[in-house]
């Protein structure tokens, strides 16, 4: 969701999904606009080219360990877990933004919930008003670098037991294994997407902010467990596989 923050060129402030966001995104400059918003346009309007039913969601910081049989992990906590213990450091950015979040198996279950509709021939919203936002609460970036300091502190992995500010922004690329301007988005943004239409999904999520900490723990631990490889789309970063720009 972090298309939908002023880090990235996102001009409309708060969006509900809603709200005619396809047509917003058609409204920012391409020149400035993130390659998530030119992408889901794309889709869209190729969708319609050929007469398919498209639904985008969009999914937030997703956190807790997945039970499929291969991608367990996640992103951005993954990542983070990664780069302190790498650095012997917890760092975090001098601007506290926060993120929409959501559990894994809350995220699942929203999937489902559309798939179901589809299936029953009652699909949902589609097309230019098929976004959807899979988030049930926020999570601060800060807050998140704290819990995760006395989590890896107290097993020996990190020299202190608070985070400490990045001491600069190609250390903090070089670490997580996201470019310039990725790096601040993905971990220090404050995308303004708000998901309003799970009440017509039906979706009802069960994990909130306060769960998330109470489980950090377990994050760090599942890294420790199941880290045999990067997050797809940081080695799609450190491949090269883009520059450090819009274009």
């Amino acid at each position: 969701m972090g298309a939908f923050s002023k880090e990235t060129g996102w001009p409309h402030g708060p969006v509900k999904d809603t709200d005619p966001v396809f047509e917003l995104e058609k409204k920012v400059p391409e020149h400035d606009a993130f390659p998530v918003t030119r992408v889901s346009v794309a889709i869209t309007e190729f969708a319609q080219k050929l007469g398919v039913i498209s639904f985008i969601v969009f999914p937030p910081l997703v956190y807790g360990r997945g039970n499929g049989p291969y991608k367990k992990l996640s992103v951005q906590v993954p990542g983070l877990i990664r780069a302190f213990i790498a650095q012997k450091m917890v760092y975090k950015f001098d601007y506290e933004g926060r993120w929409p979040a959501a559990h894994i198996s809350d995220v699942v279950d929203y999937y489902l919930l559309l798939i179901d509709l589809i299936i029953q021939g009652k699909p949902p919203q589609s097309g230019e008003k098929g976004y959807y936002f899979a988030a049930t609460h926020y999570l601060s970036w800060w807050e998140i670098s704290e819990g995760l300091a006395k989590s890896l502190h107290a097993r020996g992995l990190v020299k202190e037991p608070i985070p400490a500010f990045w001491p600069s922004v190609e250390l903090a690329e070089k670490a997580l294994g996201f470019p310039s301007p990725y790096v601040q988005v993905a971990f220090s943004s404050s995308p303004q997407g708000i998901a309003d239409k799970k009440y017509a999904i039906g979706w009802e999520p069960k994990w909130n902010a306060p769960d998330f900490f109470n489980i950090i723990d377990d994050e760090v631990q599942s890294v420790l467990d199941l880290d045999i490889a990067r997050a797809s789309i940081a080695d799609f970063f450190a491949k090269d596989n883009v520059e450090g720009s819009k274009e």
